[in-house]
């Protein structure tokens, strides 16, 4: 079970408004998003992003349905291309990056990131992006 590093300083870190907007650019399995997303008003917006596209299967069981989050993904890099698209310039709250792969990741052996446990080499964050060795 994946534990959220930060959960318990969000409010401390970010310093939260009820309609403040902010960007979660590591979603993983959806802690921190849903913690930012209870301390939000209606108004309030959350976007988070997450390369590896599993994360996408997270969001869609923790944030069903809100109007005020969205899922990007996408790698955090490209974060400026979606500060224009949704017009954010100047109204960004706070942004948190947790940087760095979850447990969720290190534990299935198929995601390739493992020491501990046999698997495929693969080490790809999105695991439908880029080029896959075979040995």
């Amino acid at each position: 079970m994946h534990k959220s590093a930060f959960l318990n300083n969000i409010d401390k870190f970010l310093n939260l408004k009820k309609d403040g907007i902010y960007l979660d650019c590591t979603f993983g399995c959806g802690g921190h998003s849903l913690k930012i997303l209870n301390k939000l008003g209606f108004n309030g917006k959350l976007i988070s992003f997450d390369f590896d596209f599993n994360c996408f299967k997270f969001s869609n069981n923790i944030v069903k349905n809100d109007k005020r989050f969205i899922f990007i993904n996408d790698n955090f890099i490209n974060i400026k291309k979606y500060i224009n698209k949704f017009n954010l310039n100047k109204k960004i709250d706070g942004i948190l990056f947790d940087l760095g792969i979850s447990s969720y990741q290190l534990d299935n052996p198929l995601r390739g990131f493992s020491f501990m446990k046999d698997g495929p080499l693969d080490m790809r964050i999105n695991q439908n992006f880029g080029f896959k060795a075979s040995f």
